[in-house]
């Protein structure tokens, strides 16, 4: 009914994780465009939480999987991911 913080981070920490299981096991017949997507959806408005998904992108994209190499981008993933970590490490002291 209302918003629930909780439910969408588990939702999101779930959504990374199918992703990343299809992109893995893709030479064993599983849908790697459909990780792909899952990864994406992860990221959609809340990227700083869904720091896996874009350290992934980011990955993706400065390697050329299954897309042009394109290090702007993996730079703009990459610096996401590692300011969510950051970020992360400085609330926990």
């Amino acid at each position: 009914k209302g918003y629930d913080a909780k439910k969408n981070a588990m939702k999101r920490d779930a959504q990374q994780a199918y992703g990343i299981m299809l992109l893995y096991y893709k030479s064993r017949g599983a849908n790697a465009s459909t990780g792909l997507d899952y990864l994406k959806a992860s990221v959609k408005g809340a990227s700083k939480e869904a720091f896996i998904a874009t350290y992934q992108l980011g990955h993706r994209a400065y390697f050329g999987i299954e897309e042009p190499k394109n290090l702007t981008k993996a730079a703009n993933w990459m610096l996401k991911s590692y300011e969510a970590v950051q970020e992360r490490k400085r609330s926990a002291t």
